[in-house]
């Protein structure tokens, strides 16, 4: 993994060692190599962090072998043997090529149209000599990080914010709508960053920069949509075993015979242990699992498993390379934590209560010489969908005969009663307001969605009333988000939907802090596009949740983990932290009164209830979930981001 930087003042001239001042602002604790490139009002850098074998050779920034462009990258190619095959790489060579004389290849070959042809992750940024602009790329999901600003005879690009603030053109100033998202719990709409005057370039799209320093993005991730028609079930678990597999064996590239993954209870981070155990099994190696419980004490509640360790366990013991570590995060404080963190990832941290057990697992991995992390992020959209617009797919489409034995086997199955039926059938047809009322009449926060944020409630309309005209992805098919939180009408654009977050940022940060890689095999393009074929009613086949992955892992997994029905709840004990810090984010929240910058987007007189009436139990309710974890957590993170964007005393 590398960081990338770049500037160009076309027809001025540069600062001496501006980019050099870029990439040093960028952290990476274990960065090993900078090199940088300059032609007249241009440079180019690269900060070298190896991650794979043949980073050792990897000498950026790359000239293509025609001249045409000058290449840096932050980039993982997954598959280097399909893709040098059809540039007519020699074969002989590729042991000692790096990842981005591949790329450099490719834009040679293939022009803007080599970013759809690469299988990995990737933020690339090429300076085309011939006609004089600059191509800027992110992987499909955006899980390299690369942002930018432009204006003022100035384009830079970097991997980081940070990178970009060391130029003295570009000030560190929040971006305030972006916080209100952030607040509003959306999902990343625009190329707005976290800053303002910083660009995001978006997931699955290119960038082009000409002489007048405007950015163009166009979107190249356009995945086949045409559904699969295969003989039976078994051919699609087989097919997504063969994609899992494939994907896994191709992030083990570089991380030696000690290979960590998280470990929980639940199908996606078990099918990509499990498979790493087999895959490394005949070399002798070994992958380390890391699950985070709460203290000892925790249990399995009525709905969710709170200490998944026991489950955890069992599929450990299944494979004999698997060693399982137990990491209990419970006196850890995210408090403590959040100016780092905020720092690292380059923004608001979403969820607090998630940084105790994920950052613990990383000291843990760390301490234990792990290099590569693998975990099961995108699962959800790939792996383990759930198969829940089923049933509105089927009676919308006429066939009923299947709609009517389908609801029959969720009813044998338990798994929901007709009203769950017909709920889940109709509700994402049904005209926002006979949803909101149906709902009311069954469900604690019927469907105002200021229960869930502590944004201004003037904020809040302005929010949804920009966001509501979003409309259709023209280049997917895909409806944006239903701000009134409505089931998507089908299984495509409910898998689309999640494929949505923008992590490349949080792994970068990982990677500088603690030298550990995160992966995730989930998120293989291969795999996600493979899933996004499968007909929806065969991930609920004859009435079993999850039915592909759950017979994708027999003989995989113990048939415990199989059958189990209740889902494991990340960082249970988050209440017991936050009673312990009760005083300090009643600080936290007369901060947030004192500034007008946070008291234009928060509700402050909200979070001081919130303090004022703090709940001596019941923390497994929906409402204190929404009031505490998600209101006040969120805006103390946000805020906590602001006056640190804005360097005010703390």
């Amino acid at each position: 993994m590398s960081t990338i930087a770049g500037i160009w003042r076309p027809g001025g001239a540069l600062q001496p060692g501006e980019c050099e001042r870029m990439l040093a602002a960028i952290l990476l604790r274990t960065a090993e190599h900078t090199s940088t490139w300059v032609d007249g009002d241009l440079a180019l850098g690269r900060k070298l962090v190896g991650t794979v074998p043949e980073d050792r050779y990897d000498e950026q920034p790359i000239v293509s072998p025609s001249g045409r462009y000058v290449v840096v990258a932050d980039l993982r190619i997954d598959d280097r043997s399909d893709l040098a095959r059809d540039l007519s790489f020699p074969a002989t060579e590729l042991d000692r090529t790096p990842d981005s004389v591949l790329a450099a290849w490719c834009l040679d070959r293939w022009h803007e149209a080599a970013f759809a042809r690469l299988v990995g992750v990737f933020a690339i940024v090429a300076w085309d000599r011939q006609e004089r602009r600059l191509i800027l790329a992110r992987d499909f999901l955006g899980e390299r990080p690369l942002f930018c600003h432009e204006g003022g005879h100035l384009f830079a690009f970097a991997s980081m914010p940070a990178g970009l603030h060391a130029l003295a053109e570009i000030p560190k100033t929040p971006d305030y709508e972006s916080m209100a998202e952030v607040l509003a719990l959306f999902q990343p709409r625009t190329t707005r960053s976290h800053y303002a005057g910083v660009q995001r370039i978006l997931p699955g799209h290119y960038g082009v920069v000409g002489q007048d320093g405007v950015l163009r993005q166009t979107r190249f991730w356009l995945p086949n949509l045409d559904l699969l028609h295969l003989k039976s079930h078994e051919d699609y678990v087989e097919g997504m075993l063969h994609h899992l597999d494939q994907a896994v064996a191709a992030q083990l590239r570089g991380a030696g015979d000690n290979v960590g993954a998280h470990l929980s209870s639940g199908f996606d981070s078990t099918a990509v242990t499990t498979s790493a155990a087999r895959l490394l099994q005949a070399n002798g190696g070994k992958v380390t699992a890391f699950t985070a419980c709460p203290p000892e004490g925790y249990a399995t509640s009525g709905s969710n498993i709170l200490d998944e360790s026991a489950l955890a366990a069992q599929t450990a013991a299944f494979h004999p390379n698997i060693d399982h570590v137990v990491v209990r995060t419970g006196q850890r404080n995210a408090l403590d934590e959040i100016d780092r963190a905020s720092t690292l990832y380059g923004g608001p941290i979403f969820n607090l209560c998630n940084l105790r057990w994920v950052e613990g697992i990383l000291d843990e991995a760390r301490s234990r010489g792990v290099k590569v992390l693998l975990n099961g992020t995108m699962g959800n959209a790939s792996l383990s969908y759930s198969g829940d617009a089923a049933l509105t797919e089927l009676m919308f489409e006429g066939r009923f005969l299947e709609w009517f034995r389908l609801a029959s086997d969720l009813r044998r199955r338990r798994l929901t009663r007709w009203r769950g039926v017909f709920w889940n059938t109709f509700a994402p047809r049904m005209p926002p307001p006979v949803y909101n009322g149906i709902l009311g009449l069954f469900s604690w926060q019927g469907l105002d969605p200021a229960r869930y944020t502590s944004l201004r409630r003037d904020k809040l309309t302005k929010l949804y009333t920009e966001a509501s005209q979003d409309g259709v992805d023209p280049a997917l098919g895909r409806q944006s988000m239903d701000y009134w939180d409505r089931p998507r009408r089908s299984g495509q654009a409910d898998r689309l939907g999640i494929l949505t977050s923008d992590s490349g940022a949080i792994s970068k940060g990982m990677l500088g802090w603690w030298g550990v890689d995160n992966r995730d095999p989930t998120s293989d393009r291969r795999l996600v596009e493979f899933s996004l074929r499968i007909p929806t009613t065969q991930f609920v086949h004859r009435g079993n949740s999850k039915a592909i992955i759950r017979d994708a892992l027999v003989g995989r997994a113990p048939q415990e983990m199989l059958t189990a029905r209740r889902k494991g709840q990340q960082g249970a004990d988050w209440h017991e932290d936050m009673t312990r810090l009760r005083e300090r984010l009643q600080a936290e929240v007369e901060s947030i009164k004192d500034r007008t910058d946070t008291t234009e987007l928060i509700d402050v007189e909200r979070l001081q209830r919130l303090v004022a009436d703090w709940p001596a139990d019941g923390w497994d309710s929906e409402e204190n979930y929404a009031d505490y974890r998600l209101s006040l957590l969120r805006a103390v993170s946000v805020a906590n981001f602001v006056r640190r964007a804005t360097g005010a005393n703390y």
